[in-house]
């Protein structure tokens, strides 16, 4: 069982004793937060990667060999594809949850007026790709060509990596992972390294 966040766990234990009673099986977390909900509804026996992301959770020995296993994933739709790419692709039985829905939330115009009276360097944070196709989608032209300027990106790993160079982001970090610490730990480091290269 692969729970994808606190808001899927919440969801599946809403059942009571039918999650509450399952049977012993590995429970995986993507992330520490979801290996904290889920030890708190009494999976005491959950496990969550070091690198708290798909690439860690997919890199977990228990995940190794699941050719002919059936894997169940509780998420929402949307994010994650590629936990249900890749077990799909290595031979499991995916059977898939979708217990929630994301909402987008609007960019608002005034955090981006509030953004250009900010002082320079601008560092994005991204721990999703959803997430940051979303406010790409939302931000006018002038606002997109600014960012590819001006805008330094620290992301989660390296797909996330790619994905913001595809959007033309040039200045980009990888993180030791998707944690705030991590992120910020990587924006300290950008722009330590571009102080020095002045």
């Amino acid at each position: 069982m692969i729970f994808t966040s606190p808001a899927a766990v919440a969801a599946a234990a809403s059942f009571g004793d039918a999650f509450l009673n399952a049977p012993e099986r590995p429970w995986l977390a993507v992330g520490d937060g979801t290996l904290r909900a889920l030890r708190a509804h009494g999976i005491e026996h959950a496990i969550a990667p070091s690198r708290m992301d798909s690439e860690g959770l997919l890199a977990l020995p228990v995940l190794a060999d699941v050719r002919g296993k059936t894997i169940g994933l509780v998420t929402a739709p949307g994010g994650r594809g590629l936990i249900a790419a890749d077990l799909q692709a290595r031979g499991a039985r995916l059977l898939r949850a979708d217990v929630y829905r994301r909402v987008p939330l609007r960019l608002p115009a005034r955090a981006l007026a509030r953004l250009s009276r900010s002082p320079r360097p601008w560092v994005l944070a991204v721990s999703s790709g959803e997430a940051l196709e979303r406010a790409w989608a939302q931000l006018p032209p002038a606002w997109r060509a600014r960012w590819q300027a001006g805008m330094a990106v620290v992301v989660a790993s390296e797909r996330l990596a790619l994905q913001a160079r595809a959007l033309g982001l040039a200045t980009v970090r990888v993180a030791a992972g998707p944690t705030a610490a991590q992120l910020a730990a990587a924006a300290v480091a950008l722009h330590a390294d571009r102080t020095q290269h002045r």
